[in-house]
């Protein structure tokens, strides 16, 4: 879109200055601008035997020397060719080769927004997204046909996937033209994960592109990706990490957490004032090329977005790599989640919900991290499993049972594929599946898993093993729930007899088996079961355990409290 808004001034300002002078130069590399000013020397009827510097000051002298004339500068993201940071040895800078003078004017056209330091600040002109209007032009242009009414809903939700990105709508248009493909079914290929790499990839010939030049919207985005790994490997770090992630509503802070990632991926670097600004140049370079855009601030943290688009190239570009390649940023990203769960307490809940998204994005790469390979020591899919552990605790302690269970069905079946539902931390997460289950009300499913979890604990440990003992519980809770008292009794007793003896009849979880049993009674309106068992689980806690005093002594206090009143023992009630 830049290149052709330059064109489109080039022809008006011929046809409104015939006298103007107007030449074009490629300027994305040294090799493209010399041979574009090799060109211009033929076309000015220079000796031929000229080359080197001694060309391009004689073009540049000659250009200067006509009464009005226009330079467009095409492509210019290489910066430093021109002499605008330090990387580039002066004297081997192109601003040299460069007219001047109060006759003629430069227009650079770039990627890069640090243009403005060439340009100046007042001059550069940012070349924004295309207005819906201007976007169904041109798909209708470059299709060749009009968007019928029946139609408009459908190119609307196009143009909204393509973030009316002028080159993507241009290649989808010349598709539809080319194919006869009609608008819905273009976008059903794109909506389709397994073909949308496919659709996006395809690009039609365009006699105006310069050769070897990309023109599929996926590989366009390499140009400016390339000049950023040159410049700055932790903008390509954090580039390539959030390809892992979602592309919106990123918190400065995850960003923070990317950079701090080490190099055994478990260890966390320190924050410091050198880094700081590296990392706040980092993030300038990749706004200044448009490859991440910032967001009004939201509870006084920054947070950026990433085209969508870019976000898929740089997903692609990542996808032609080798697997070591893929799983290193993987690894970062795994990491990076793992890190920032890390915290239990509750007051950390609402810093912590802004990254959920982006941990469940990380289900995306599973095959990745499948693959075989060991990054810097360390296996791929051991560092998701453990960060997408921790997002599934965060859930369970906000009560958010639905996501949890989500997301642990998804690690379940990963688990089971990878090393067997009979490995011991499979056989756990089987069992938290079924608590979360229980906890949305979702008891057939909570028991089929709960029985299909206590049948490999029993084989795998034993009956007597405490992961075992803990499946019982929930069952037996299922059972109560479904007001199943006989199989709940039955098995309430059971853990309470398997606890007195691998635990002893003093330990707070044999306590806690006694009390769970009573609240079953008082359920079931057996009172006098219920007191008897509370009093006991009080006693043993006031005398045994943590004192009167402890919290969950004044609880148990309150629960057999209760038990007297739903009796009608009022005054016993009330003392205690």
């Amino acid at each position: 879109s830049k290149t052709q808004i330059a064109l489109d001034y080039a022809y008006r300002r011929s046809r409104d200055d015939a006298a103007c002078a107007i030449f074009w130069v490629h300027a994305d590399n040294a090799a493209a601008f010399e041979r574009d000013y090799q060109t211009i020397a033929r076309k000015l009827g220079m000796d031929n035997k000229l080359g080197g510097e001694e060309l391009l000051f004689k073009v540049c002298d000659c250009i200067e020397s006509q009464p009005r004339w226009l330079l467009i500068l095409d492509n210019a993201d290489d910066l430093a060719l021109f002499g605008v940071s330090d990387t580039l040895n002066p004297a081997k800078s192109l601003a040299k080769y460069l007219p001047q003078g109060h006759g003629g004017s430069l227009l650079w056209t770039s990627r890069d927004k640090q243009i403005v330091a060439i340009a100046g600040a007042r001059r550069g002109i940012e070349v924004n997204h295309m207005s819906v209007g201007e976007a169904k032009q041109l798909l209708a242009v470059t299709r060749d046909k009009d968007i019928r009414n029946e139609e408009t809903h459908d190119a609307q939700l196009l143009l909204e996937e393509l973030q009316w990105l002028p080159l993507a709508i241009s290649q989808a248009g010349f598709y539809l033209r080319r194919t006869s493909t009609p608008i819905k079914e273009y976008l059903s290929k794109l909506l389709k994960d397994k073909s949308r790499w496919n659709t996006l990839k395809h690009t039609e010939h365009d006699r105006y592109r310069r050769p070897g030049i990309p023109n599929s919207v996926l590989e366009t985005w390499d140009i400016s990706i390339k000049h950023v790994e040159q410049e700055s490997q932790l903008a390509h770090k954090i580039l390539h990490t959030i390809a892992y992630l979602d592309n919106q509503n990123i918190p400065l802070s995850l960003i923070q957490a990317i950079c701090m990632t080490k190099y055994d991926f478990l260890t966390r670097g320190e924050p410091c004032e050198e880094n700081k600004v590296t990392l706040d140049m980092a993030i300038l370079r990749l706004k200044e090329f448009s490859l991440i855009s910032q967001r009004k601030k939201e509870d006084g943290e920054l947070s950026f977005d990433m085209h969508k688009l870019t976000h898929e190239a740089i997903r692609y570009r990542l996808n032609q790599q080798d697997v070591c390649s893929r799983a290193y940023f993987l690894c970062i990203a795994a990491s990076t989640i793992h890190a920032l769960f890390a915290k239990n307490e509750q007051e950390t809940w609402p810093p912590r919900e802004k990254y959920a998204t982006h941990a469940i994005r990380l289900l995306d790469w599973v095959e990745v991290s499948e693959a075989e390979v060991l990054v810097n020591g360390v296996k791929p899919y051991h560092l998701l499993a453990l960060g997408l552990l921790r997002v599934v605790n965060y859930f369970c302690d906000q009560g958010l049972w639905s996501k949890a269970a989500l997301l642990m069905e998804r690690l379940l079946s990963i688990e089971n594929k990878k090393i067997g539902e009979e490995y011991p931390g499979n056989i756990e997460f089987t069992s938290k599946l079924c608590l979360m289950y229980m906890h949305q009300g979702l008891y057939n499913e909570a028991e089929k898993l709960g029985l299909r979890a206590l049948a490999l604990s029993k084989k795998v440990h034993g009956v007597k093993d405490m992961a075992t003992i803990t499946i019982m519980r929930y069952l037996a809770e299922v059972y109560s729930m479904r007001g199943q008292f006989k199989d709940a009794e039955k098995l309430h007793e059971k853990v309470f007899l398997l606890l007195c003896e691998v635990r002893g009849d003093k330990h707070v979880d044999t306590i806690q088996a006694m009390e769970n049993l009573a609240s079953l009674y008082e359920k079931h309106n057996l009172i006098d079961n219920a007191l008897s068992i509370k009093s006991n689980a009080l006693m043993l806690r006031c005398e045994e355990y943590c004192g009167k005093k402890h919290p969950d002594t004044i609880v148990a206090m309150m629960n057999l409290a209760s038990a007297y009143c739903q009796e009608g023992r009022l005054i016993i009630a009330e003392r205690l």
